[in-house]
């Protein structure tokens, strides 16, 4: 059995494309589409109509009886089948009540595009040689998104995220004295813990490094906390289950020693990530008057909204797209309605608690299933599947600061990880068990 991670093949191999079964050229198409900078100048709606037509196609590919590959029954398959399944019926029902049909969708998407990229990748052959691949497009992709975001924003280009509407701006942040546009990108914060989880497996080292490197940069520029404690958080966990936290924790004293380094040789950048992760939020959670609208006290009200609409229907939820959220105030003037930002509490109002029991029921098998994959002896099994619980980690937690929305491209990129980690696992035990015994 090959327990290399580093098959010996040339960098980037044109079969790896050329001659792939369709299905899989069209989940690559997906997942470059959603990574690359591509998706930078696409708007949230095209992107995810873009993202879901190359999904559907790879789908009809694998479903024709000549390009159809054998089924991988995993612990996971029929509770994540029964949770859609709810969400399904429960969206039809909304819809039926009076809820707004694009409202209904967006609470869907997300996890129909995890469910359908895991099934699809799971059952698409993957050769060490295309896992390799794979991971070298990946990581050059998202350096190419993260380093022409650090140019445009340096360079005073205006450059719109996929997370924002067309409508919206993206608020300026100030370092010593260069006023900027924060490119605020959760795309590049997923990547972030993917590509340093990459690293410390030993998957893939030096574009790792530099895919890193880059991310990071954009999370710097960007100031977004949420995405910070998810990356953390994230690379922690995998590590964890990896056996090789102690590992992380002397990459994480060398990216400390780096920072302040950066904050020696540029004060501002020190004034303001502090200002911004520290002074800010004490600031934020310090007031509480619905008048200024600080992050605390929204956060707050939200979850009052949150466990009111709860106990009026705690078993089977107000229905999909209810969208429930919060009227604010600014200016003492305008008034605003803000969705909430926890997609728990979103699926709490709008699914009950039979959607949180289901969620969770997966999660659980979800771990089982971590667990065997981890213990499993080929390194490229394991590597994958630190990477794929990085991912699903980072997206968790972020959707604990964001509407469900709010981030259409990732579930993309969980589904193909879990469903390669997957593949490559049936696909070793399955040779293992049809070896003869000795």
């Amino acid at each position: 059995m090959n327990h290399t991670l580093h098959p010996q093949t040339p960098t980037f191999r044109l079969d790896l494309l050329l001659a792939a079964p369709a299905s899989r050229a069209f989940l690559f198409l997906a997942l470059s589409f959603v990574v690359s900078p591509l998706s930078l100048y696409v708007s949230r709606l095209y992107s995810l109509v873009v993202v879901l037509a190359l999904i559907a196609t790879s789908l009809f590919f694998l479903v024709i009886p000549k390009f159809s590959l054998e089924g991988v029954p995993t612990p996971i398959d029929l509770p994540c089948a029964i949770f859609l399944g709810y969400l399904a019926i429960n969206g039809i029902i909304a819809i039926g009540a009076g809820n707004h049909m694009n409202n209904v969708m967006a609470d869907l998407v997300s996890p129909l595009q995890v469910y359908l990229c895991f099934e699809i990748a799971k059952r698409t052959k993957f050769s060490a040689e295309v896992v390799y691949g794979w991971i070298k497009w990946l990581l050059l992709f998202a350096t190419l998104r993260a380093a022409w975001q650090i140019v445009t924003t340096l360079a005073g280009i205006h450059m719109l995220a996929p997370i924002y509407d067309a409508s919206v701006s993206s608020p300026l942040a100030t370092i010593g004295g260069f006023t900027y546009e924060r490119p605020i990108d959760p795309v590049s914060g997923i990547i972030f813990a993917v590509a340093l989880t990459i690293y410390l497996t030993g998957f893939e080292r030096k574009r790792s490094v530099m895919c890193a490197i880059a991310s990071a940069a954009v999370l710097i520029l960007g100031m977004t906390r949420s995405e910070w404690i998810a990356g953390i958080l994230a690379v922690g966990t995998a590590m964890w289950y990896a056996g090789l936290l102690r590992k992380a924790l002397s990459i994480a004293a060398i990216v400390a020693l780096v920072l302040v380094l950066a904050f020696a040789v540029v004060p501002g950048l020190y004034s303001a990530v502090s200002d911004r992760l520290i002074t800010h939020t004490l600031e934020q959670v310090s007031e509480s008057s619905q008048e200024d609208a600080a992050l605390g006290a929204l956060r707050i009200l939200e979850f009052g909204t949150a466990m009111e609409k709860f106990k009026t229907a705690p078993v089977f939820g107000h229905g999909l797209g209810s969208w429930f959220g919060t009227d604010v105030t600014r200016d003492q003037s305008e008034l605003i309605f803000v969705q909430f930002h926890n997609s728990y509490l979103n699926l709490l109002a709008n699914a009950g608690l039979v959607g949180v029991g289901l969620l969770l029921f997966i999660l659980l098998r979800l771990r089982r299933f971590l667990l065997a994959g981890m213990r499993y002896e080929d390194a490229t099994v394991r590597a994958l599947f630190c990477v794929a619980i990085a991912s699903l980690v980072w997206y968790g937690i972020f959707m604990a600061f964001e509407p469900i929305y709010a981030s259409y491209h990732l579930p993309v990129l969980i589904g193909i990880l879990w469903g390669m980690a997957t593949q490559k696992y049936y696909y070793h035990l399955r040779r293992l068990m049809q070896k003869p015994s000795t």
